[in-house]
């Protein structure tokens, strides 16, 4: 389920990633898809404090491997 709030939704994350070449777009689509992944997340779990948002962006944090690995690709 995409996000609903209206910020998030609109927002054109990792942009000016896109219009770097050294970053090919499919990896950057991956990167986009789990910082959408993780913000559906928190609209759906609504951590109650820094120690259970931290939970969530750690998850996702090991899930950001293709960013990191892009240079070899």
């Amino acid at each position: 389920m995409p996000p609903t709030n209206q910020q998030v939704a609109g927002h054109a994350f990792l942009r000016q990633m896109y219009t770097d070449t050294y970053f090919p777009d499919h990896v950057v689509d991956q990167g986009r898809a789990i910082l959408l992944r993780l913000c559906e997340r928190i609209e759906a779990e609504r951590p109650s404090d820094l120690e259970a948002l931290y939970a969530l962006t750690q998850a996702r944090r090991f899930s950001s491997t293709p960013m990191h690995d892009c240079r070899t690709r």
